[in-house]
């Protein structure tokens, strides 16, 4: 069985968090464009894929640009505790239409690490 791949890695996520989808067999990348590109859930996939694809983590990773719109490289945890990212398009002004951008097609895997740290503030002001 072929490793699925980062963009079927966002939709089975999307998918699991719908009624209805999340128990359909989605072990592989056939399965899961299957499911995908089922006319039936179309609506609903749709609107889940655009509410997902702007609640990524801020990564500071470098990324694609355009002078037409803003972007960022975002990430998210997936089903599986792997993490990819992709390209927040946004902006473009009164007409301007960032979701319609390709970002699922470029999805990519990433690491993530976290850390505690302690910090010491330090404020002074006159007396």
């Amino acid at each position: 069985m072929s490793e699925i791949t980062s963009a079927n890695k966002i939709k089975k996520t999307i998918m699991l968090g719908i009624d209805g989808l999340y128990d359909k067999k989605m072990d592989t990348n056939e399965q899961i464009e299957q499911i995908w590109t089922d006319p039936t859930n179309l609506n609903i996939l749709a609107e889940a894929a655009e509410e997902f694809r702007g609640s990524g983590l801020d990564t500071k990773l470098s990324c694609a640009d355009s002078n037409n719109y803003d972007s960022r490289a975002v990430a998210a945890e997936m089903f599986d505790g792997t993490w990819v990212g992709w390209t927040f398009w946004f902006g473009g002004g009164k007409h301007g239409e960032p979701s319609m951008i390709p970002w699922l097609e470029h999805a990519y895997p990433v690491t993530f690490t976290e850390q505690k740290q302690t910090i010491v503030v330090r404020k002074f002001r006159k007396v």
